[in-house]
This record gives C-alpha cells, structure tokens and sequence, in this order.
C-alpha cells in the first residue's frame, strides 16, 4: 500500500512540475520574442512564477497528508486484525510480532539478489498477519494443553485457508496474500498445498524459517521452548526439506544477542532471564 501510494504521488508531482515547467517556457518564449522590451511581461513572469511555485506547495502538502492519512489507518488496521487473534490464542500474544521482526532480520542479511525483489515494509506486514486465519480456529483447540489430535491438527490446518478468505476482502493486501497463504509449504511438497522449491514464493520461505525459530523458542501450553542452539540444530535438522537450506543459513548468521533483544521485545523469556531465576533460587535457598 506505501508503495502505491508513493508511486501515485511522485507520478502526480511530476506531471505538475512538468506542466509549470512547459508552461512558464512557453510564456517566456512569447513574451521576449514579441515584446522583448515589454517588463510589465517579466513582472507577470516572475507573478506566474511565485503563484505555481506556492501551488506546488500546496499540492505537495495536501498530498503529504493524505499520504499519512492512509498509512496510519492501513497500519491501525493491521494491529487491530492481529490484537484480535491474540485476544482468542494465548500462545499467538507476541508471537506475531516476534515473528515480524525476526522477518526483518532476515531481511536485513538477504544478499542483493534477493532484497531487491523484496518490499521490506510488505514483507514485515505479511509477516504479522501470518496467523491472521487462526480467528477461525475453535479457541479451545488453539489453547488446548496437550498435544493436538489428528482431526484437532486438521482444524488448525485450515488457517492459512481462513487467512486468505479474511485477507482477500481487503484490496490493500493483495499483493501478500499468496505470502501468508503459503507460509507453511515446505520445500520437499509435503505443506498444506503441496508447494515445492521455486513454486513457494521467496516471502513465504522467509516467514516460515523466522516462524519456525519463534515456535521453537517459545513457551508452548504443552511444551518447554528450546534453547538457542538446540533451536538452530532443529532448523539445519529440517533445512532442505522442510526449509530453505540457504535461508536457513543467512538467518543462523543473526547475532544471538540481537535475537535474544527481538525476544525481550515480544515479552518472551530468554535465555539470559532463565539464568538470572536460576541463580536468584539458588541465592534464596543458600540463605
């Protein structure tokens, strides 16, 4: 959507620009070939001059507000469709977010080839709405405190089905739906859409290895988190198969400590924290 509207705004500008400009050529042109003696016709010069700069302005200005306008409705939008899901799943409160800026990590470490094709704010955006589907999903399935049976499992399935069904009624998110719709292919076919290698987009590729890594990490109603490195030894384990082995890799470059922040951040316990309770037990019971 912020690439939309830019395109439309810088496309709208210079179509005014380059009338004033051909404008003000041709007036100049007339004026010094008919009347080369003639100031009244350079004081009109300099008046048509001083009232196209001032419009310019103006356009520019309400254009810059209505830019701001959209965005900000298009970005409460978006937190609004995400607090409603984390409203019904326990486990989804931040995860959506982790899942974002772990997304925006890899971004960051993408090779040119890559991060070229990518839109980095569509990305990030594709990547907090991932879950978006999951409204649909009975709650006591998505806070269920053991592990899910297969006909449980089918139904949490179906919220990359449900996503697209939601997503799809607004015009602004056609461009990452296919990405959120896909986040759960696996490149040996064996996703929910039986989706292989170049067939799964780039997008969902790099939602699905910074998803995988948050659900590992973090605390499950059924299951402890997995530490940092038992996390990336669970990443290679399914590199190639289930994920992209080269995203894979890029995304093992990211510091932990930057990783360990991105957690903090979402409201996730970290390894560090975990520590600290630790020792601080240990403290208490030595006194």
């Amino acid at each position: 959507m912020k690439t939309e509207v830019n395109h439309y705004m810088y496309l709208t500008v210079f179509g005014l620009l380059i009338s004033f400009i051909f404008s003000y050529m041709f007036e100049l042109v007339y004026l010094f070939l008919s009347q080369p003696e003639n100031t009244l016709g350079l004081n009109m010069i300099s008046l048509l001059l001083f009232i196209g700069g001032f419009f310019v302005y103006i356009i520019l200005l309400i254009l810059g507000k209505t830019f701001f306008s959209i965005e900000s409705f298009h970005l409460e939008m978006v937190s609004g469709l995400v607090g409603v899901v984390e409203l019904r799943d326990n486990y989804t409160s931040g995860h959506s977010q982790h899942v974002a800026d772990l997304v925006e990590a890899i971004y960051d470490n993408l090779p040119e080839k890559w991060k070229s094709s990518i839109v980095k704010s569509d990305l990030i955006q594709a990547a907090l709405l991932h879950d978006i589907g999951k409204i649909l999903v009975p709650r006591e399935i998505l806070n269920k405190r053991t592990p899910l049976d297969e006909d449980e499992y089918d139904q949490i399935k179906k919220h990359v089905e449900y996503g697209s069904r939601i997503l799809e009624s607004f015009e602004v998110f056609d461009k990452i739906l296919p990405w959120i719709k896909y986040h759960h292919e696996r490149i040996d076919g064996n996703g929910y859409y039986r989706l292989k290698w170049d067939e799964i987009p780039i997008e969902s590729k790099i939602i699905a290895v910074a998803d995988t890594y948050s659900a590992v990490t973090t605390d499950r109603i059924y299951k402890e988190r997995a530490t940092h490195k038992e996390a990336i030894e669970i990443l290679r384990g399914i590199s190639g198969s289930q994920l992209d082995g080269e995203l894979v890799e890029i995304f093992v470059k990211v510091e932990k400590e930057k990783l360990e922040k991105l957690s903090i951040k979402s409201g996730f316990r970290t390894e560090l924290e975990k520590e600290y309770m630790i020792l601080a037990a240990r403290n208490y019971l030595e006194y």
